[in-house]
């Protein structure tokens, strides 16, 4: 049976390419500058309006179940054990994290086991707000109080 087009494996690869091909168009249809410069600019306009979208989706989506899968597929489909990533989203962490770095101005960075280091104790320190850490459904979740 072959997969639908849009299946979680294809789908980077479509956007890609129709990312690719909306660049050549846009790059086209413009006649100032150099084809180079075109296509660059054209490209940076594309990669705006796909963020753009990732922001809808990630707005709609159910903070519990869905955001945490956009977040974990975001990078695509990565084979390697470890994948980096920034964030300011304690509740994110929550979700895909096995390790974290805290940094704060003026500490020095904590880096651990997840329920080591991303404790109500730090994050309240670090947001200089009273934060908790609740258990809901077997999911740690961030409560800002």
């Amino acid at each position: 049976m072959i997969a639908p087009i849009f299946s979680r494996p294809r789908c980077p690869v479509v956007f890609a390419l129709a990312g690719l091909a909306l660049s050549w168009i846009l790059a086209r249809a413009f006649r100032f500058g150099g084809w180079i410069l075109r296509l660059v600019l054209a490209g940076i306009a594309v990669s705006a309006l796909f963020s753009a979208g990732i922001g809808t989706l990630k707005l709609v989506a159910d903070p519990a179940r869905q955001l945490p899968e956009i977040t974990f597929w975001l990078p695509g489909n990565l084979t390697w054990p470890l994948l980096l990533m920034t964030n300011h989203e304690p509740h994110m962490m929550l979700a895909v994290a096995d390790d974290n770095l805290l940094m704060e101005p003026g500490m020095p960075p904590l880096f651990g086991p997840l329920d080591e280091v991303l404790t109500a104790e730090t994050l309240s320190r670090i947001y200089r707000l009273s934060i908790r850490l609740v258990e809901v459904d077997g999911q740690r979740q961030v409560l800002w109080t």
